[in-house]
């Protein structure tokens, strides 16, 4: 193993070495001159604007994001209020951020039931066109018709499940980019 670097020596000048701070210590009325000696300098923590005030927690905009992000994975509203009050905010603020961000999930989810809907709507038009189309050839393919029904079935859970959506938002769980 290396050897460790010597030690710093003292400075003829009495100026302390770079990262040491200056101490000046008297000895009583009696000492001619000040004795200087150099302690190690502990770095002061700075803040960031905006941050809250206890040590070793993140600022109130990072809270935020987070317990945005915790409400859209569907976790429950008290958790995430128990969250915040670990971050620094007042139960009424917490309470307050939550209801919002839990009523801008709800609207997601309602407009993911839309889409839901929308696109079942498409879906259950697929066998009753692919009906229309093959009797006016003449012919219905089974295996190819029973496929289309199929997607018309999906089709039905899709408007089913986009109207529980609609309907009932806060009954859905789990994250909201995955609806």
């Amino acid at each position: 193993p290396p050897a460790p670097p010597p030690p710093p020596a003292p400075n003829d000048v009495g100026t302390p070495a770079p990262g040491r701070r200056l101490q000046v210590r008297s000895s009583g009325a009696h000492s001619p001159a000040p004795a200087a000696s150099a302690s190690p300098e502990p770095p002061e923590p700075v803040a960031p604007a905006g941050s809250l005030i206890h040590g070793g927690q993140t600022n109130r905009t990072q809270a935020e994001v987070e317990a945005r992000a915790k409400i859209s994975w569907g976790d429950e509203p008290k958790s995430v209020v128990m969250f915040l009050l670990g971050k620094g905010f007042t139960y009424d603020e917490a309470s307050a951020m939550v209801d919002g961000m839990f009523q801008e999930r709800a609207a997601e989810i309602r407009r993911n039931g839309f889409k839901k809907i929308f696109t079942g709507i498409g879906l259950v038009c697929v066998p009753i066109v692919s009906l229309v189309v093959f009797l006016s050839m003449g012919i219905l393919p089974l295996k190819l018709f029973a496929l289309t029904v199929m997607v018309g079935l999906y089709g039905l859970y899709m408007i089913l499940k986009g109207i529980f959506m609609v309907v009932a938002p806060k009954s859905e769980a789990g994250d909201v980019a995955e609806q």
